[in-house]
């Protein structure tokens, strides 16, 4: 098993598609919107979700790179540093959100303890 949380879930055709005309044709939603028939917000949305899970990814590989003591450059250390904290609280609202953790729960990230009451976190 390779770096990450072994999943492997590639994009929808749908999101390769906005991602082409997002990324590579450099398309504005609103353009994109026409073609695909749909309302700029939706795609905004739609992009929103790709981004997401485009970054969990590189998250994921990344995280495991640096576990297994890869060198990383220092743009990749830096998206580590950045959004550690992020994945780690919307990895855990998830949990909260499937009934794992029905009551009060407790997590320390990097040295922060955090209490969280019906998916919200206080510090």
């Amino acid at each position: 098993m390779g770096c990450g949380t072994g999943r492997n879930h590639p994009l929808k055709d749908v999101h390769k598609e906005m991602l082409y005309y997002s990324a590579i044709r450099q398309y504005s939603n609103q353009r994109i919107a026409c073609i695909r028939k749909q309302k700029d917000r939706n795609i905004l949305k739609a992009k929103n979700t790709i981004l997401e899970k485009l970054r969990m990814k590189l998250y994921a590989a990344l995280y495991g790179r640096q576990k297994m003591k890869h060198p990383l450059s220092r743009r990749e250390k830096v998206l580590l540093e950045n959004y550690s904290f992020i994945f780690a609280i919307t990895n855990w609202k998830k949990l909260i959100r499937q009934g794992e953790n029905k009551e009060k729960n407790e997590i320390a990230i990097d040295g922060i303890q955090l209490a969280c009451y019906d998916s919200n976190i206080f510090i």
